[in-house]
């Protein structure tokens, strides 16, 4: 029985041993660590980039490219009332063959905006840069419905405080569905200038 009891003390002095170093170490370790506070002020650049208008007028001049008789077919784009950098296109009547040039698309950047290296446009969520010719299925049906076609747009260094024109010629495909209003928007992109 005395070797059983001489046995059991070892391992109780051993966990008694083995909780207060424990404890200790816990009690250690929150004395001597402590909260290190950082805080500080990021402030992001500003890119200024809208459609300008002369006057009040908030609508581009779209001029028909057809001589057409009986013609009925009209094109209005208009800018966006809440956000500047977005334009709203519609093509009343068109019919497969109706070209369309609408612009010219006045832009600016802000004076105190970063440098931009090209300005473009994304029609439906398809970007567009100058020369390009892109197609636009405005209803779902998976065929195309017009060709756009982005002119003049700068490719260059465009520096804070620019400001230049673009124009877009719009086509009506032979996908397209007669005697219905086509719409879609565009929105002036940009990519940063980084030499």
């Amino acid at each position: 029985m005395r070797k059983r009891r001489q046995l059991r003390r070892p391992a109780t002095l051993a966990s008694l041993a083995l909780v207060i170093a424990l404890a200790s170490l816990g009690f250690g370790y929150a004395a001597w660590s402590e909260q290190l506070t950082i805080s500080g002020e990021v402030q992001t650049a500003r890119i200024g980039l809208t459609w300008t208008f002369p006057g009040d007028n908030q609508a581009f001049a779209c001029i028909d490219l057809n001589d057409v008789p009986g013609d009925w077919a009209r094109t209005t784009m208009r800018r966006d009332a809440t956000d500047p950098k977005l334009m709203h296109v519609e093509v009343d009547n068109g019919f497969p063959g109706y070209k369309t040039k609408c612009g010219p698309l006045e832009w600016s950047v802000d004076a105190d905006s970063l440098p931009l290296s090209s300005v473009g446009l994304e029609l439906n969520n398809i970007a567009v840069t100058s020369g390009e010719t892109i197609t636009l299925d405005l209803n779902g049906d998976s065929i195309d419905d017009v060709k756009v076609r982005l002119i003049n747009a700068p490719g260059g260094p465009v520096p804070p405080n620019a400001f230049g024109s673009s124009n877009i010629e719009i086509e009506v495909l032979p996908g397209a569905p007669p005697g219905t209003t086509l719409s879609f928007t565009g929105e002036l992109i940009f990519e940063l200038y980084a030499p």
